[in-house]
C-alpha cells in the first residue's frame, strides 16, 4: 500500500487497477495462516545442518491431519484450499494405499531409526508397518553377522576376550533390533544425533544402517545454494578464474561460520 500511494513509483491509473479491495484483503490474512505451516516445514526441511529425512513423513502427515483439516467455520476459500493441498500432499508422497509388497523407501526406513518418530504414525497401516520392521529387521540380522564375523584374525568393534574364543551367540541375532524397537519414543524436540551417540553402543548393527539412511538429505536445498553460490562467483565480470580457485572459495562461502 505504501508503494502503491508513492507516485514516483506508480502512476495513479496504474496504482488503481493494482489496489486490493477489503474482499481481496481478507483472502490475503486467510491464506497466509494457511500457508504458515508451509513455509515451516519448508525451513526445516531444507536444513543443511540437522537430519532432515527421517521427518518429512511425519511432518506430511501432521500437515494433512492437523493443519489441512477442514472445520466447520472454515470459509469456502479455506475449504477448497485445505482439501486440494491435502490431495496434493497424500498423492505426492504416498502417504495412502501403500502396497506392501512395494519396496520399502530410504524415507520409511529413516524413519523407524529415528526414535522420534520410530512408531510410524505416518504409515497406513499395521500391515505396512510390519513390512518396514522386516526390511530393517533384515538388514540389521546382515549387519549383526558381519559384526560378529570379522576377517582373519581382527576383532569387532567392542568384542571381549569371551566373544573371540567361543565366538558369538547366533541366537542373539536381531536383539538390536529388537532392544531398539522396545525402547520408548523420545520428545521429537531432543536431539537426535546425541540419542545415537549415547545409545550406539547398545544397538550397534542398527546404529550402523542408521549412518548410512539418517545423513541422506530430505530435499536439494543444500546442493541448490552451493549452485547460486557458485553463480554469485563466477560472473560475468569475474569469468576467468581457474576451475581449483572457484572451488576453493565455494569451500570457505560454505565454510565462512567455522573460519
Amino acid at each position: 500500500m505504501a508503494a502503491l500511494s508513492d507516485r514516483s513509483v506508480f502512476k495513479s491509473a496504474i496504482a488503481a487497477k493494482l489496489e486490493l479491495c477489503e474482499a481481496e484483503w481478507v483472502k490475503v490474512m486467510q491464506l497466509t495462516v494457511l500457508l504458515k505451516p508451509f513455509q515451516q516445514a519448508t525451513t526445516i526441511l531444507c536444513a543443511e545442518k540437522s537430519i532432515t529425512l527421517s521427518i518429512v513423513r511425519p511432518i506430511i502427515y501432521n500437515l494433512i491431519n492437523r493443519h489441512l483439516l477442514v472445520k466447520d467455520d472454515d470459509s469456502s476459500l479455506q475449504r477448497t484450499f485445505k482439501v486440494r493441498a491435502a490431495l496434493d500432499l497424500t498423492d505426492r508422497f504416498k502417504m495412502e494405499n501403500i502396497n506392501v509388497n512395494n519396496e520399502v523407501t530410504a524415507m520409511q526406513m529413516a524413519t523407524l531409526l529415528d526414535p522420534r518418530h520410530k512408531k510410524l504414525i505416518a504409515e497406513p497401516s499395521e500391515s505396512v508397518r510390519s513390512f518396514i520392521h522386516t526390511e530393517v529387521q533384515r538388514r540389521t540380522n546382515l549387519n549383526h553377522r558381519h559384526l560378529a564375523t570379522p576377517n582373519g584374525n581382527e576383532q569387532r568393534q567392542g568384542s571381549t576376550v569371551m566373544d573371540f574364543l567361543l565366538g558369538m551367540d547366533e541366537n542373539h541375532e536381531g536383539d538390536d533390533f529388537a532392544k531398539y524397537v522396545a525402547e520408548t519414543q523420545i520428545d521429537h524436540n531432543l536431539d537426535l544425533c546425541a540419542w545415537w551417540k549415547a545409545h550406539e553402543v547398545c544397538f550397534p548393527a542398527v546404529a550402523k544402517i542408521a549412518r548410512q539412511l539418517l545423513c541422506i538429505p530430505a530435499s536439494s536445498a543444500t546442493a541448490e545454494r552451493v549452485f547460486s553460490t557458485a553463480g554469485n562467483i563466477v560472473s560475468a565480470k569475474r569469468s576467468c578464474l581457474l576451475p581449483e580457485n572457484v572451488s576453493h572459495l565455494i569451500f570457505l562461502h560454505q565454510n565462512r561460520s567455522l573460519i
